[in-house]
């Protein structure tokens, strides 16, 4: 038996019923797991009703009546079958009421299919392989969520507000996904649905009015001792020696863990008597411009043999899973990533040594200041109240 076969019963309305004791009969159509009703205009008196066989246990005309409102939606269905289309309940009803079925508009997962579609032919070009693969993991996801609530051919048009909330929701509870990873998902389904927009298969912004839940994260970076003391370490161990050695090199780079692992002597140039790390940065494809501090100098002679940079470079896995072995032969309490070398360097090393904000987004590579004020707005806020803390001492010296 077909799962998406139509069901139709007989409903007696026992809540309008009159002063003489009939009811209004209403007939409700189940299909694809969506139910609709309609008055049949037929009523019964409420004793001689039987809900079991939903017919009168009476009045023959009307048990005939209701045969010929059976019998025409059979027939419906039958015929909509024949025509091979995919329909919807609300193509049943139209039919039975003589009116015109309502042309179906472009469903959210096959727009997003075919936006999916379009963008990998500008894989290479427009954006990147790792771009693309994350439109594909939110397109399955989006996928599992509407197979979920029964709406797997749901219309851009019919997509609302309250249906985000719900996706948000399924995110959280069912995925496991953290406030930040629902922000970045919604955030690219919200540009999917913009180029529907843009398209004219919708004519408003279902995410008008949708709010985006703040996160305060914080971050995580190492203080001044720490760092010494990392750096300062004896490793019996050559492979955690080198694994510090690449790590504290980004503390005072900001390399990211990409860019760290590409490194080559062709990166380091000379100009107007500073030494320079210049390479392009992978993710924002922005040209990194880095100033080389003595330390990271000294790190990078260490791995250059016959004027070329070697840097001992394992995955990046395995670099994470080293460096909390290294966190705890040192005694650092903290979750030591790679990611933490490039917060230590734009805290410990610059902003808590009154680098500019400005200068502090231009060697990180950030794709706007507001992104570095984002993301570090707390420390350079401590900062500026050290400043000050300073300059009222010596404000009271004249007073």
């Amino acid at each position: 038996m077909k799962t998406n076969s139509l069901k139709i019963r007989f409903i007696l309305y026992k809540s309008r019923m009159t002063t003489n004791g009939r009811a209004p009969i209403h007939c409700r159509i189940t299909y694809n797991k969506i139910r609709k009703s309609f008055a049949t205009g037929l009523s019964v008196n409420q004793k001689d009703w039987n809900s079991k066989t939903q017919c009168s246990n009476q009045d023959e005309i009307i048990n005939q009546r209701l045969k010929i409102v059976h019998h025409k939606l059979e027939e419906i269905e039958l015929y909509l079958n024949f025509k091979k289309d995919e329909y919807e309940v609300e193509a049943i009803l139209a039919l039975y009421f003589n009116k015109p079925i309502e042309e179906k508009g472009e469903s959210v997962i096959s727009f997003y299919n075919k936006f999916l579609n379009r963008q990998k032919d500008l894989i290479g070009k427009d954006i990147k392989q790792i771009t693309w693969n994350k439109y594909l993991y939110i397109y399955n996801h989006l996928d599992e969520f509407l197979k979920s609530k029964s709406l797997v051919k749901l219309e851009l048009k019919k997509l609302k507000l309250n249906l985000l909330y719900d996706f948000e929701y399924f995110l959280k509870a069912k995925k496991g996904n953290k406030q930040i990873t629902v922000n970045k998902t919604l955030q690219r389904f919200k540009k999917v649905i913009k180029q529907a927009q843009i398209e004219g298969l919708i004519d408003r912004d279902p995410f008008l009015g949708y709010k985006v839940k703040k996160i305060n994260k914080q971050i995580v970076y190492l203080k001044h001792s720490e760092l010494k003391k990392l750096e300062e370490h004896k490793f019996g161990n050559y492979r955690l020696e080198k694994v510090r050695d690449c790590f504290v090199l980004c503390c005072y780079t900001g390399l990211a863990y990409n860019e760290m692992s590409r490194l080559k002597s062709k990166h380091l140039q000379t100009n107007g008597g500073v030494n320079w790390i210049i390479i392009d940065r992978t993710k924002t494809e922005k040209t990194l411009e880095i100033p080389l501090l003595k330390k990271a100098e000294n790190l990078i002679s260490k791995y250059t043999f016959d004027k070329v940079l070697e840097l001992p470079v394992v995955s990046n896995q395995r670099f994470n899973s080293y460096l909390k072995e290294i966190a705890e032969i040192v005694g650092i309490e903290k979750n030591l990533t790679h990611h933490v070398a490039r917060k230590t360097f734009a805290t410990t090393v610059l902003l808590e040594n009154n680098i500019p904000i400005e200068i502090v987004s231009h060697v990180l590579g950030h794709s706007s200041i507001k992104v570095t004020q984002d993301h570090y707005g707390k420390i350079l806020s401590s900062s500026v109240a050290k400043e000050f803390k300073s300059l009222n001492s010596g404000l009271l010296i004249f007073l």
